[in-house]
């Protein structure tokens, strides 16, 4: 499974690719939500799944999961964040988001979000 992961900070970017790398996932990697959406325009049609932060700059979270919904509403999005006061997980379920995680992350949980949302991919 291929897996676009957008984290403006550095730490957690390096953190989330870890993590899915170690799981035997092919990586994506952009640094902000602008980089985000040409990454998944460039490599449109092999991207699986969106692991994206809330927060970033130049493009929020919420845009790229907005735009992946919108080109390819079959991908899910998984967002992470340490603003939940201003993005909810109510809000993410209206968004159409599939699995909303906040900060610090539980890595066990994310594994297991992946692996729930891998599963589902195959089974479609």
């Amino acid at each position: 499974m291929k897996i676009l992961i957008a984290e403006d900070d550095k730490t957690v970017r390096e953190l989330l690719v870890d993590i899915v790398r170690l799981d035997g996932h092919a990586v994506v990697i952009a640094k902000d939500g602008l980089d985000a959406l040409h990454k998944f325009i460039e490599h449109q049609g092999s991207i699986d799944l969106v692991l994206t932060d809330y927060k970033m700059p130049k493009v929020t979270g919420s845009t790229l999961a907005h735009h992946v919904r919108t080109v390819t509403p079959e991908v899910p999005v998984i967002m992470v964040t340490g603003y939940a006061s201003k993005f909810t997980e109510e809000q993410a379920a209206l968004e159409g988001i599939k699995h909303y995680m906040k900060k610090p992350l539980n890595v066990e949980a994310l594994r297991a979000a992946i692996h729930s949302l891998r599963k589902a991919i195959m089974e479609f």
